[in-house]
């Protein structure tokens, strides 16, 4: 038995290692896979100075075919719509198979809050900007009170796991509905562009000049920045 598990751990070095040293070819730059058990991000990519990129893979993906890693590669670079739904394919295959829910469980997905709800409020925003168009789910993210905020985001969209998260933050009697339904607009104005349109030259544009544009047809768009710049304090502290 530990020498099947030596083979397999050998057999999985040598496999991140061929990926590697095909992924720093393609990027021109050494790439770095790192397995992890993160539940929340799948796959995230960060630059380590100029030279290098690590790749954070949630271990789920050790075993995937060579399709999904050559998806992975594309998304690392530029995520493309076929790159997104190949990942997503995956997921959903994994997330079905109950032999395998010890090693990757899906989040939880919480969408009712104290003050807001943020299925009634995406099914809403979907019906009168978006004619319910928009396919992906909604949740409130992780609450980090103990930390020391210099910056905050107040919500993304994970093109990977096709998923809203919502900073728990804007749950609060203080934060006026049309803030929260810009925020949720916002996001959801990310997924509808990025699960349709491929980016342009290689390149993913997160708030491209188009996307302004179309940020600005949510009805209280004014409003709701004024609102952001006069009580952004409320939080970052």
């Amino acid at each position: 038995m530990i020498l099947e598990q030596l083979d397999l751990f050998h057999s999985a070095d040598l496999k991140l290692s061929a990926i590697e040293r095909d992924f720093s070819l393609k990027v021109e730059k050494k790439v770095k896979i790192i397995l992890t058990r993160n539940r929340s991000h799948l796959i995230s990519v960060r630059k380590n100075g100029q030279h290098s990129v690590h790749l954070r893979v949630q271990e789920i993906f050790l075993n995937a075919p060579q399709d999904i890693w050559d998806a992975i590669g594309t998304f690392m670079v530029s995520p493309t719509t076929e790159s997104r739904r190949a990942i997503r394919t995956f997921i959903s295959g994994y997330r079905a198979a109950p032999d395998l829910n010890e090693t990757y469980r899906r989040p939880k997905l919480n969408g009712a809050g104290e003050h807001y709800d943020l299925n009634l409020l995406f099914n809403e925003i979907n019906r009168e900007y978006f004619n319910s168009e928009v396919r992906c789910q909604i949740t409130w993210g992780k609450s980090y009170k103990k930390r020391r905020k210099r910056s905050i985001s107040f919500g993304n969209f994970e093109s990977f796991s096709n998923l809203i998260k919502i900073n728990p933050a804007l749950d609060q009697v203080k934060v006026p509905g049309f803030f929260i339904r810009y925020i949720v607009y916002h996001e959801m104005l990310h997924a509808k562009i990025e699960n349709t349109t491929p980016a342009p030259s290689g390149r993913k544009l997160h708030h491209s000049g188009a996307f302004c544009e179309l940020e600005k047809g949510f009805k209280e768009y004014h409003q709701a920045i004024d609102w952001e710049k006069r009580n952004i304090h409320l939080f970052i502290k």
